[in-house]
């Protein structure tokens, strides 16, 4: 199916620019790690990894029709996101059990509070809100009707479209915040991992990572 294919691409693209960041951020003799640990401290890199590693088995469950699989994996990355540049300086945020709260308290420490990355986190907050009505199915709209095995896998363009979509804005959101507030360690990657981090903006998200303004 060409559709399935078109939006295999677009998803291709983004987590690659998300994968090549993370890479670049937790790598050993990456050029960002230092900047990034001196920053957010090193107990942060299993986080970020987390983040990725909760996308790609997102994107791999939409593949095969695991629609319901995929949205929860998704929900799943942005908690371990706000954690991520948030525990080193309130480590509160890995013992809450109470996901909004670990929300409240991410907004408080520095990474969130600048215009932009807060700007982002409430697109990501908008997204997990509606996360949830299909991880407690809330109504028959939620609801995937697999009732036979038989089905598997299975493409279906109109919910594959909607969870594709939701995927990808959160890459976005999360691509572009951290892109915006490790700017100055970006510019020390090779050139060609940042055309990759870059390619999936917007151009607008490229006019402001060019201009340097958050």
């Amino acid at each position: 199916d060409e559709s399935y294919v078109l939006e295999l691409r677009r998803l291709h693209r983004s987590f690659l620019s998300l994968l090549t960041l993370c890479s670049e951020m937790t790598e050993v003799d990456g050029e960002m790690r230092a900047d990034v640990e001196a920053t957010y401290g090193p107990s942060a890199k299993p986080y970020h990894q987390e983040v990725v590693s909760d996308i790609g088995q997102a994107i791999f469950c939409w593949g095969s029709g695991a629609y319901k699989a995929s949205l929860v994996t998704l929900r799943s990355s942005i908690e371990s996101y706000c954690k991520s540049f948030s525990l080193l300086h309130n480590p509160d945020v890995l013992t809450q059990k109470n996901v909004y709260q670990v929300f409240e308290l991410a907004r408080g420490t520095p990474f969130f509070q600048s215009a932009l990355a807060s700007g982002q986190m409430d697109r990501l907050l908008q997204i997990y809100d509606g996360l949830n009505m299909y991880v407690h199915t809330v109504t028959d709209a939620a609801m995937f009707h697999y009732l036979r095995l038989g089905v598997f896998p299975q493409y279906v363009p109109d919910k594959a479209s909607k969870v594709s979509n939701l995927i990808l804005g959160t890459i976005d959101a999360m691509l572009f915040s951290i892109a915006m507030m490790l700017r100055d360690s970006l510019f020390k990657v090779h050139h060609r991992n940042r055309e990759i981090i870059l390619d999936s903006f917007s151009p607008s998200q490229k006019k402001q990572f060019n201009e340097g303004y958050t």
